[in-house]
């Protein structure tokens, strides 16, 4: 498997766009030469459901004509890159073979044009979808891949499963996913969120998030991780998770991300506090250290 070639999707696709003369059928286009050619991967009949998830996660709009971004993509042989990056952590993390869609993304997109660096990511079990800008650094691509490759890894191995996994779990693989990016590319390619808040910020959002920790399915929390409603701060589960998995390998400096990727989010939570240092409150009936810095 590895990267699908869906240069060769793209190509048809921008030949086929200027016929299609009014939104409605712009969209009937997008469906027909490139969400149906995803129906087998996402084991779905449901092209209209299929097309409305993927455009909600970062899929080029229909109504947008991406014939500069996908030549600028092919100048720039990242479907090759792509490739390279993902067959480099295969071998070294042993991973499993799965294949990796890659689209232009929807340069409309505020979060994504903001703050993600126009690129966007979704891993499964058996899949990775990758939105990617045409100006998208070569670094930021090699970061997404590793990113995303990494959920999977962990995913495969803890046999982990949307409908039963918590929240600290959510939080953790975010973590590992991005310390991975600072291992294999740089910490220059780190996400912004990585960085958002600060020590005086910490213990706000321990107090929020902590206590919810095992509430289990990945639908429930999102509110969580991306943050902005409810009085929860943007990113507020991604850094947090960051943090965990940076202060657990502070702690003990021969983990890696790598030796990290079966080790249960818990004992990665239980590593990244020390009773020895700082004050500690009860979280669920245990001692936690709340000066994790």
């Amino acid at each position: 498997m590895g990267v699908v070639r869906t240069d060769k999707w793209l190509k048809r696709y921008v030949v086929q766009w200027p016929k299609a003369q009014v939104a409605g059928e712009k969209f009937e286009l997008q469906q027909k030469l490139i969400i149906s050619l995803l129906k087998d991967a996402f084991h779905t009949d449901h092209l209209d459901e299929l097309q409305q998830q993927l455009l909600g996660q970062g899929l080029f709009l229909p109504t947008d004509d991406i014939e500069p971004s996908y030549r600028a993509l092919q100048d720039r042989a990242i479907w090759h890159l792509v490739h390279k990056q993902y067959t480099e952590l295969r071998e070294k993390w042993k991973g499993p073979n799965v294949p990796i869609y890659l689209f232009p993304v929807n340069t409309a997109n505020p979060t994504i044009r903001e703050q993600l660096g126009m690129k966007m990511g979704v891993s499964y079990r058996d899949k990775i979808v990758l939105f990617i800008g045409e100006m998208t650094s070569d670094q930021d691509v090699q970061a997404l891949v590793t990113h995303e490759y990494h959920h999977c890894c962990r995913l495969t191995q803890l046999k982990l499963y949307e409908g039963t996994m918590t929240l600290l779990e959510s939080m953790v693989m975010e973590g590992l996913a991005e310390k991975a990016v600072a291992e294999e590319v740089g910490r220059d390619a780190l996400a912004i969120w990585t960085s958002r808040y600060d020590k005086a910020d910490l213990h706000s959002l321990w107090a929020l998030l902590l206590e919810q920790r095992m509430m289990k399915g990945r639908d429930r929390h999102y509110p969580y991780l991306f943050g902005g409603v409810g009085g929860i701060p943007e990113w507020a589960g991604y850094y947090l998770g960051y943090r965990i998995v940076d202060q657990a390998m502070k702690n003990d400096p021969t983990l890696t991300t790598t030796s990290m990727m079966k080790m249960e989010a818990e004992t990665i939570l239980q590593r990244s506090f020390s009773a020895k240092r700082g004050r500690a409150v009860a979280v669920r009936g245990r001692e936690i250290s709340r000066d994790h810095s």
